[in-house]
């Protein structure tokens, strides 16, 4: 009986013994977290003596076990303590530079503001104009002799070359005047017939109302209704006719890298952005002809991080709006991807560790070469204006054909933001399409309302309108920008964040998206299923 009481009575002394250990450990880290050293010490020591044993433990182990735990209690301002002190207090002091980030404190105080990183003021960032980025002549007249060599294609009075929009123009002329000599026609042949010219030998005298719709001088104005369509069908020949029409009177702003290779390059397609961007022009040039292109299409430089400090005036004239809309005290460097160009290193180079790891270097420059097309046009005041890359000539990545272009300006819904007519991928728009109507050829074209959020990459093909501008630059300004089709299409377009007034409410937290978005499709593209429109054009 008495062995068993000495036993329960050690096993009991061994729980109360690591009860003590937990505990000497807790307070040990209560202690470092409240910074109090010789206390750190003084809870570190009875634990390592807890730990090795209580009072029976070796004065050696106990000393190894407090240099393990932390500063021993005879040295709280020994070198390595004070090593430790100056380390929190560093990694406090930049928590709360980075907390205060957008009172503008922090990143000044770590050389992170603006001005140190080389960001030019809005007022001396250097002015482009839309007229300046217009193709060179050299470069439309080449394309107009291949199609004239190689299709057949004609030139008007003025030497220019007419398209396929001038073609469909005159034929649907030439059609109508066709049309009124068949009815002038069939109308001659009904009053030759008319009981009015029978003969009176016949025995018939007709009334004297009968065949007034047919009074001689209204054959005259018949007559000279149809002369006067002969002489528009004289003086309406190729040239002239080409020479009055203007199919394309909306601005189209086409990004290109130059001759620099692409990822994927192909024989066809190219192999550099600049054959891409060859192939987009005659595609434009064989429909609208070579005055539309001259009068109304730009090349915007692309964006490559890589040539970075190169170019520098591009990417200031990017950020303009930025730099002048953003909050008082806020710092490019804690905007969300524009702080991208902030992260260089000493030299200029692109240098962002998170972008290098994730490989975002065509995004990004994907990003600011649409914030300098969208800047010339916002500066150029376009009431409408295309958006295309240099791909945009592929068929299997636009979705509505490039005769239909000018009718999507025409047709635009009031106040629309933007709207998408690149290639749908496996797309279900849930309602009917908001509008409607006939492209050139007498086809339909939807127009959907985008309230779905939308995560095929690409911005291949858009058309933006004159309210899109503000709206874009105010959100970059204070929210930073991302890869720019998934914050558009997915973001911008389809998240509820502004109340009713248009104030912002926060992300998912409003009644509206910031943007009013829609997506061209030509009806035949698409197949309707339970009142659901789907485009699965892969």
């Amino acid at each position: 009986m008495r062995e068993r009481d000495d036993g329960a009575t050690t096993r009991a002394r061994r729980a109360i013994a690591v009860v003590g250990c937990v505990g000497g450990v807790a307070l040990a880290v209560a202690a470092v977290l409240e910074h109090g050293d010789a206390m750190r010490a003084w809870y570190a020591g009875g634990s390592a003596t807890a730990m090795l044993g209580g009072a029976d433990a070796r004065a050696e182990d106990v000393r190894r076990a407090r240099a393990a735990l932390g500063t021993p209690a005879r040295y709280p301002n020994s070198a390595a303590a004070r090593a430790r002190r100056e380390r929190r207090t560093k990694t406090r002091k930049e928590a709360r530079r980075m907390k205060a980030g957008r009172d503008g404190d922090g990143d000044a105080a770590r050389g992170l503001d603006d001005a140190s990183l080389g960001m030019l003021a809005p007022d001396a960032v250097p002015e482009y104009e839309a007229h300046a980025f217009k193709v060179p002549v050299g470069t439309v007249e080449k394309t107009a002799e291949e199609l004239n060599k190689m299709e057949g294609y004609g030139y008007d009075e003025r030497g220019e070359l007419v398209g396929d929009a001038w073609r469909r123009e005159w034929r649907r002329a030439q059609d109508e005047i066709i049309r009124e000599s068949l009815m002038e026609e069939r109308h001659q042949s009904r009053v030759r017939h008319h009981p009015s010219h029978v003969q009176p030998s016949l025995g018939f005298h007709p009334h004297a109302g009968l065949g007034a719709s047919h009074h001689p001088h209204h054959h005259r104005r018949g007559e000279k209704k149809a002369s006067g369509k002969k002489a528009k069908s004289d003086d309406g020949d190729s040239s002239k006719l080409g020479s009055k029409v203007e199919p394309l009177k909306t601005p189209v702003y086409i990004m290109s890298m130059g001759d620099k290779p692409v990822r994927n390059p192909d024989p066809v397609l190219g192999r550099t952005d600049s054959e891409r961007t060859e192939h987009l022009l005659k595609e434009l040039v064989r429909e609208y002809g070579t005055a539309a292109i001259k009068s109304y299409v730009r090349l915007t430089p692309g964006v490559d991080v890589s040539d970075w400090p190169h170019e520098e005036d591009t990417m200031h004239f990017a950020l303009k709006s930025i730099m002048k809309n953003k909050p008082t005290g806020t710092q490019l460097a804690t905007l969300p991807w524009l702080s991208f160009y902030t992260s260089r290193d000493k030299e200029g180079h692109f240098s962002d560790k998170f972008a290098k790891e994730r490989n975002l270097y065509t995004h990004i420059g994907c990003l600011f070469g649409h914030m300098f097309q969208w800047q010339l046009a916002a500066d150029a005041n376009d009431k409408h204006a295309f958006m295309l890359e240099s791909d945009a000539f592929d068929r299997s990545i636009v979705g509505m054909p490039f005769k239909d272009m000018q009718t999507l300006a025409d047709n635009a819904p009031k106040e629309y933001d933007i709207i998408f007519f690149d290639q749908p991928r496996d797309t279900t728009f849930d309602e009917a399409p908001e509008h409607k109507f006939k492209d050139a050829g007498g086809s339909e074209i939807y127009l959907f309302r985008l309230k779905s959020k939308n995560t095929q990459g690409g911005l291949s093909a858009s058309l933006v309108s004159r309210s899109f501008y503000p709206k874009l630059f105010k959100h970059l300004s204070h929210f930073g920008g991302d890869i720019v089709d998934s914050m558009l299409k997915s973001q911008l377009c389809t998240d509820s964040m502004v109340d009713a007034t248009g104030k912002f409410t926060g992300f998912g937290a409003g009644n509206k998206p910031w943007l009013k978005c829609y997506w061209a499709l030509p009806a035949k593209k698409g197949r309707e299923s339970h009142g659901k429109f789907v485009y699965n054009n892969y």
